[in-house]
């Protein structure tokens, strides 16, 4: 995608767009989203908007793949409480998206997109990337602490569709905040049956 023609506008109004498009996505999913409702948001003409990305599908990815880049550019270190890692990873996230409010609600609409194939598309562009990034921070991790019949893959997955569960049921309808609070006492929950007592 050739996007030059956006990337050299201001920045205010780059961040106006993106706001938008963020919005927008994140209330109604891909597929319900119109690229007039958008450029009607950013207070910008549909011919500009059309201008700038050629397509709403273009657009999209270009959103996707904004948000991966300024996330797996805060790279950090975990600790050897996986639980501590997750926290981490979501106050990184939230780093991100206090730029771009709406970014948190693009983010977990992908959870309920219905178009699967355009989800898919996007993941497998980013994938190695974000496996990258989560490699790193999950680097130290002391996977001992777990109960012995709980194995890493297993703890990992456990989490990581309770998050993406919570975010489907509750995206849009939460503030950001109060979904951070609760899925931290969601994750508490699991660390206590999860986790050998010496650990807790």
């Amino acid at each position: 995608m050739d996007m030059r023609n956006f990337d050299i506008l201001p920045e205010e109004k780059r961040h106006a767009v993106l706001n938008a498009a963020f919005t927008c996505f994140g209330k109604d999913g891909y597929k319900k989203t119109a690229m007039s409702e958008i450029a009607g948001l950013a207070n910008i003409s549909k011919a500009s908007l059309f201008h700038y990305f050629g397509t709403k599908k273009n657009l999209y990815f270009y959103l996707f793949g904004f948000s991966c880049d300024k996330i797996l550019a805060k790279s950090e270190n975990g600790t050897e409480d996986f639980f501590e890692c997750i926290e981490i990873g979501i106050r990184l996230k939230m780093e991100v998206t206090d730029k771009y409010p709406s970014m948190f609600d693009f983010l977990n609409s992908l959870a309920y997109e219905n178009d699967t194939s355009v989800i898919a598309e996007l993941q497998n562009t980013y994938a190695g990337a974000i496996s990258e990034w989560t490699t790193a921070l999950l680097a130290n991790v002391d996977w001992s602490r777990f109960l012995s019949d709980i194995g890493k893959e297993e703890a990992h997955n456990l989490v990581m569709w309770i998050s993406d569960g919570y975010a489907k049921t509750y995206a849009g309808k939460k503030s950001h905040k109060t979904m951070i609070t609760e899925l931290k006492s969601y994750l508490d929950l699991i660390k206590k049956a999860t986790y050998k007592e010496e650990y807790l």
